[in-house]
């Protein structure tokens, strides 16, 4: 199946890619989409054993901390982003 994945911000900037198109297998969940995408971008399993908390969204909805287990579908579009912090 063919999903796409973006990512936003900084993400993009430090991956070097803000857009990709995939090929998975079917009955692939989120946690291992991940898996797949930290195996082609090794700067991106860097960002996530660092920083605690990474957004998801699936197809424009977030996706809440324990929903890994989500599987996807042909054509979803997932979107990778750091959290914004605010100086105070």
């Amino acid at each position: 199946m063919k999903i796409t994945i973006k990512y936003s911000g900084l993400l993009s900037e430090m991956l070097g890619v803000y857009l990709e198109e995939l090929e998975i297998p079917s009955s692939v969940n989120l946690k291992e989409l991940v898996e797949i995408l930290a195996s082609r971008h090794p700067q991106l399993r860097v960002v996530l054993e660092n920083i605690p908390v990474i957004q998801f969204y699936l197809n424009n909805r977030e996706v809440l901390p324990g929903s890994s287990n989500i599987v996807l579908k042909d054509h979803d579009e997932i979107t990778i982003s750091l959290p914004m912090f605010e100086g105070g």
